[in-house]
């Protein structure tokens, strides 16, 4: 897995890490399910929340809880971490690392907001 971005000044594109057979987004959205698919409450952070509505517009149910934490039903985060997963996967540019390379060494990897090649892989 590697995470790609551009580093031109203000463009900010970035990609989720590349895709692979046990990476990929059905095996994320398998994972999501077996994790969160058995009915519980589980406090976090609001914030953790409210980046991840304003991400997939799904609104969600929060009871406050103390400080800056809030308490979710497992099933409510579960329709967020899909909706997530599908989001991601349908704006990945390059799924795999090698069809980037592939693009990036015949010269046609240009970032898909600011059309430069000025990309970084973490």
């Amino acid at each position: 897995m590697a995470y790609l971005h551009c580093h031109t000044k203000g463009c900010e594109w970035s990609q989720d890490d590349f895709y692979s057979k046990r990476y990929n987004p059905f095996t994320k959205i398998w994972s999501d399910v077996k994790w969160l698919i058995s009915p519980k409450y589980m406090r976090m952070e609001n914030y953790i929340i409210e980046d991840l509505v304003k991400y997939t517009k799904v609104p969600i149910y929060r009871i406050a809880t103390k400080g800056n934490q809030v308490t979710v039903f497992s099933w409510n985060w579960l329709l967020l971490e899909i909706v997530k997963d599908i989001k991601v996967a349908a704006e990945t540019k390059w799924w795999t690392y090698e069809k980037f390379k592939k693009d990036h060494d015949a010269g046609k990897a240009l970032c898909p907001k600011c059309k430069q090649n000025n990309f970084d892989i973490d």
